[in-house]
């Protein structure tokens, strides 16, 4: 091996990306609190930041709100205990994939693990730019069109996340944890 790939296969190339022995691989820097907001964010979602004004318009009143939030928490709790019941039973990791992978075949556990990738994912964070966008958006003072700002601030949002990894823990921190 040449001096020079010796060299550049212990350099580091930036913070966020070292290469190792001719292979590209991310640096491991996410901590406890990093992970713990982490899973306590998908855990919460931003649903709840916007579903409430929408379920209270539609019940018309509190209490019938408060027992549609109920009813949605148990069937929830009934969701999470089957998938519980399930993980213990089946013990290989996967998650929803392995279970509808085993329980229905190949084909359709593909299918399951294709529309979740390139759908579902995908749409969920385009909600949670636009959340994020509409809330930032009710603190300042627009001047032109709100919609374009949302949009604005979506765009730049992702393109941060995109860019540079280690700022969007030290962001996700911050929300989650005050």
């Amino acid at each position: 091996m040449s001096r020079f790939r010796v060299l550049v296969s212990t350099m580091s190339i930036n913070k966020e990306v070292h290469i190792e022995q001719d292979k590209v691989v991310l640096r491991k820097e996410l901590g406890f609190v990093s992970a713990a907001s982490f899973v306590v964010g998908s855990i919460i979602g931003s649903g709840i930041f916007i579903s409430p004004k929408g379920v209270l318009q539609n019940t018309g009143s509190v209490g019938l709100c408060l027992v549609v939030w109920a009813v949605a928490g148990l069937i929830s709790l009934g969701s999470a205990l089957c998938y519980a019941e399930m993980g213990a039973m089946i013990g290989i990791s996967g998650g929803q994939y392995t279970y509808i992978r085993l329980g229905l075949g190949n084909f359709l556990g593909f299918i399951f693990a294709a529309q979740k990738t390139l759908l579902r994912n995908s749409i969920s964070q385009i909600i949670m730019l636009l959340t994020f966008a509409k809330y930032t958006v009710s603190l300042l003072p627009t001047c032109g069109s709100p919609v374009l700002l949302e949009k604005l601030i979506a765009a730049i949002t992702l393109g941060e996340h995109i860019l540079k990894l280690q700022s969007n823990n030290k962001i996700t921190d911050l929300f989650l944890n005050y």
